[in-house]
């Protein structure tokens, strides 16, 4: 009894073994000291630490970032709170099922905690499980594995609308479905990119294959031209050369793009029907020049942005013709307005040293004709223009270089313009559209991917689809890539390098994810088995010990979490032997004979020998 109350004898116990906390004296279970010991080395101790210290937020949130499960012992209070359970549910799906009834049955709450995790539906309620609507919503947010933990019944039209909704639900469809030919077939024809998660067998067969060519092209291929023609730029971005910036314009390592070749003509500047919106220009230029604007006007007309929220500051935008970079800030956007209004609104030799200040070019070649006065304010009107051009092409080249985008390998500004509206289309759209493209363009990304992880390899393949063909070979040759075989006319070559580009791509994201590409056939096979690795990893406990019967693999009754591990990567490297080649087959046998002591004697003798193995063996 003196032990369980001596604080130095129980703070040494306690760091071998921290579940020892529940025979300690009852006053030392609410010493924070004594318990965060315990916590640190097993946090179940929690179980038996004080109320007041399993009410306490800051010590549950610790405990819950190491072992989501000990949610079970935090307090009633805290286990209602949903900042706290979704930390719990972030760590490991089942600690879903301790938090509060209320929780549980909160349909807005449970689709928070299943965009974290797709498992934690398992533990909703009753009423949200048999909801087909709810949980196509889920499928819909890029959790396909949740169509495991529906209470939906025989409801025959839903597996194939949850196809429809997420092409990837056909990893995840009950074993009965998912292999037969009949099912498959309705699925390719609903959605052709629902051909990548068709297993391996029925990918080889000829009525799949046509299926899934006639929903909607190839089952591979880059659309490029699938975009609509809306994204021309509706601002009339000055050209490279007509920009002279100096090292105080630009930070370390600015492109050369940026580097004036010479001045260009303002004439030439303004022709050709320039496509900004200049009647928008003119009439705050108007305003500034006017009599009656005074400086106090002009500061009330730019106090006017200030009051204005996101979605009028974007408009004010697309009125003046500006791509509306992807993310682009509330306060980021007023700045820029405020930039265009204030420039504007500068008189000529004001304007002239606003340029020099930026490391802007501010000559240009217009002469002058000598036809008097008024030909003399057509060129001040004309040299306004390009000045102003300059400044907001600066401006913009400056926010799309930290998007990623190199501005100057593209043969025009207009060009990186094209492809900052098609980033912002992407921003914009759902989860669903992003993988549906990531998919029709062959792009791996892999089942419950991260959004911005979307974004950055689509951003990727907007940039090559815009480089000129010169930028695209240099871009392959940087990567290793061969350009021997590229034949056809110009469009057809800058076709071909872009697919392989996205290939390369699509190879490099598959060999992070650890599959071992270079030991497969094809391209087709590295993918079959990164799918089938993810799908493994987010099946429920039921699937795994079918897969594990499938090929003969004992498994117990009742899968454990601690033992799931275990199971996937024995799953996981079977779907990878399916894979192999005969040749490599027999590298990895002799490989695992010559690893351990195996008990077929005469196969380890011919491995050690180098001898071909029997692959029943395996």
């Amino acid at each position: 009894r003196e032990l369980r109350a001596d604080r130095g004898f129980v703070r040494r116990a306690l760091g071998v073994r921290g579940s020892a906390l529940r025979d300690v004296a009852e006053g030392l279970k609410a010493d924070r000291d004594i318990v965060d010991v315990a916590l640190r080395q097993d946090p179940s101790a929690l179980a038996w630490a004080s109320q007041t210290i399993r009410a306490d937020r800051v010590v549950v949130l610790q405990v819950l970032r190491r072992s989501g499960l000990a949610l079970e012992h935090a307090a009633e209070g805290l286990r209602s709170d949903p900042g706290i359970v979704l930390v719990a549910v972030e760590n490991i799906s089942e600690a879903f099922r301790f938090a509060s009834s209320e929780l549980r049955s909160d349909a807005s709450f449970v689709r928070q905690a299943v965009l974290v995790d797709g498992a934690a539906l398992a533990y909703a309620a009753e009423t949200l499980r048999s909801d087909g609507d709810f949980v196509l919503g889920c499928i819909e947010d890029g959790q396909p594995q949740c169509l495991q933990f529906a209470a939906l019944g025989r409801d025959a039209a839903f597996p194939l609308a949850a196809v429809r909704r997420n092409p990837a639900a056909l990893c995840f469809m009950p074993s009965e479905l998912r292999t037969s030919r009949p099912f498959v077939l309705s699925a390719v024809r609903a959605r052709r990119t629902a051909f990548r998660f068709v297993p391996a067998a029925l990918q080889q067969d000829g009525g799949v294959v046509q299926a899934a060519q006639s929903t909607n092209g190839s089952t591979s291929s880059l659309d490029l031209e699938a975009e609509s023609s809306d994204d021309d730029a509706s601002f009339d971005f000055c050209e490279p050369e007509e920009l002279m910036v100096g090292p105080r314009a630009d930070p370390p390592g600015a492109p050369a793009e940026c580097r004036s070749a010479g001045a260009a003509s303002a004439a030439a500047a303004s022709a050709g029907g320039s496509m900004f919106d200049f009647d928008e220009l003119d009439e705050l230029e108007d305003q500034a020049r006017g009599a009656d604007m005074s400086l106090g006007d002009l500061a009330e007309a730019l106090n006017k942005l200030e009051d204005l929220g996101l979605a009028q500051l974007q408009e004010e935008c697309v009125q003046l013709g500006l791509p509306l970079e992807p993310g682009m800030e509330v306060e980021r956007l007023r700045a820029r307005l405020v930039s265009i209004r204030g420039w504007s609104s500068l008189p000529l030799p004001d304007l002239d040293a606003e340029c020099r200040s930026r490391g802007v070019s501010s000559s240009t070649s217009a002469a002058r004709s000598g036809g008097g006065a008024c030909d003399e304010e057509t060129e001040d009107v004309t040299r306004r223009r390009v000045l102003l051009r300059r400044l907001v092409t600066l401006d913009c080249v400056r926010a799309w270089r930290l998007l990623g985008i190199p501005v100057e390998r593209f043969t025009s500004v207009r060009e990186a313009a094209r492809v900052v509206r098609r980033c912002a289309r992407h921003a914009a759209s759902s989860r669903q559209r992003l993988e549906a493209k990531c998919l029709r363009w062959d792009l791996f990304t892999g089942l419950g991917v991260r959004r911005v992880e979307l974004e950055e390899v689509l951003l990727s393949t907007e940039v090559w689809r815009c480089l000129p063909l010169e930028e695209l070979r240099r871009e392959s040759k940087a990567q290793g890539l061969s350009t021997c075989h590229i034949q056809g006319g110009d469009v057809q070559c800058h076709r071909q390098l872009v697919s392989r580009l996205v290939e390369a791509l699509s190879l490099e994201r598959l060999r992070r994810r650890g599959v071992e590409v270079g030991r497969l056939t094809s391209s087709d096979a590295a993918w079959r088995v990164a799918v089938e690795w993810d799908r493994l990893e987010r099946l429920s406990s039921d699937g795994l010990r079918e897969d594990c019967a499938a090929i003969g693999l004992p498994a117990a009754p009742c899968v454990k979490w601690y033992e799931r591990h275990d199971l996937v990567a024995r799953l996981s490297s079977a779907a990878f032997w399916r894979e192999l080649p005969p040749g490599e087959l027999q590298v990895e046998l002799r490989n695992l004979l010559a690893d351990a002591a195996h008990p077929f004697p005469a196969a380890a003798s011919a491995a050690a020998a180098g001898a071909a193995v029997p692959l029943g063996v395996l």
